[in-house]
């Protein structure tokens, strides 16, 4: 398994003879609430705090956000409506790497994020104001591609009646049936760690594997979110169905060597005490804290 997270780069501009003579005072600024819809895959119901009447930034909204997962909660609603940036302000320091971490539990491709930082100043050299510009893209060119094929395989495989389980099992299935797990050519292969690999060359790795879930699932309306295991080098899938979150192996369902036609469905909704059962797999507890807290923080008003 490899998991990506691109570093993030701060750009600092100063611009000197401002004519805001006053510093801007994030406390005193005028707010609003900006709503994310209630039948949202991620965030549903949830809020936005947007500063108004920001005389630096007269264009656009400004988001203002106070911790790194209120940050990540706005990335991924970037992510989610297609908007390739974002800007913000916070009295803190954002840990970037943090952000970065949680958004990879969350999506199907490797994130990068580019933060531009625009200083203004007087003619002191007082500091007046520091805007915080996120720029987010995905690396994998053929991701759009990729994400294509899944919305084609989702609409041919899953029909409006299927309950949750029978929605996961379809695509669990979908992904062995038309995929080949290959591990000799993956270090000058990167496709292979990538939903594309999977969907568009029907080769892959467990990242592969996972992501191709993910991304399938929520072309199906079912939440699922990527499990990294470090102990292990291992990745799989957590997965809402019809009773809660269950683990989800789709790798370890698929015979090796390849057997046309044979799936598994040993980790297919197992029950905790069979999918880690005698140390199959392993999570640390920091690992399981934190898939509680991406749970709770970005699915957590969904009915």
């Amino acid at each position: 398994m490899r998991q990506r997270i691109y570093c993030l780069i701060l750009f600092a501009c100063l611009l000197g003879g401002c004519i805001f003579k006053q510093p801007y005072d994030v406390d005193k600024a005028q707010r609003s609430e900006f709503s994310i819809s209630d039948d949202a895959y991620h965030l549903a119901g949830q809020r936005f705090m947007v500063l108004e009447n920001n005389e630096f930034e007269e264009n656009g909204q400004i988001f203002y956000v106070e911790s790194e997962t209120e940050l990540a909660k706005l990335i991924q609603y970037a992510i989610d409506h297609d908007l390739e940036s974002i800007s913000y302000q916070s009295k803190h320091t954002m840990d970037l790497d943090l952000v970065s971490k949680q958004l990879s539990i969350l999506n199907p491709f490797d994130i990068s994020l580019l933060q531009n930082d625009t200083s203004y100043s007087n003619h002191a050299g007082d500091t007046l104001y520091v805007s915080h510009r996120i720029t987010i893209s995905n690396p994998d060119e053929r991701y759009a591609q990729a994400k294509q094929e899944a919305q084609r395989r989702v609409a041919e495989i899953i029909s409006d009646n299927m309950s949750l389980d029978e929605r996961i099992a379809a695509i669990h299935d979908n992904i062995i049936l038309t995929t080949r797990y290959e591990e000799e050519n993956a270090e000058t292969n990167s496709a292979q760690f990538q939903a594309s690999g999977v969907l568009l060359d029907g080769v892959g790795v467990c990242s592969g594997y996972s992501r191709a879930f993910l991304l399938m699932a929520k072309e199906a309306g079912v939440e699922a979110i990527y499990v990294s295991a470090e102990a292990m080098n291992h990745g799989w899938n957590y997965v809402k169905g019809d009773n809660g979150w269950r683990h989800i192996d789709i790798t370890w369902d698929d015979p090796v060597p390849d057997q046309e036609g044979r799936i598994l469905t040993t980790y297919l909704n197992a029950e905790e005490a069979v999918f880690f059962g005698d140390n199959l797999h392993i999570l640390n507890n920091t690992e399981k804290a934190t898939l509680n807290e991406i749970i709770n923080s970005f699915f957590s008003n969904h009915s």
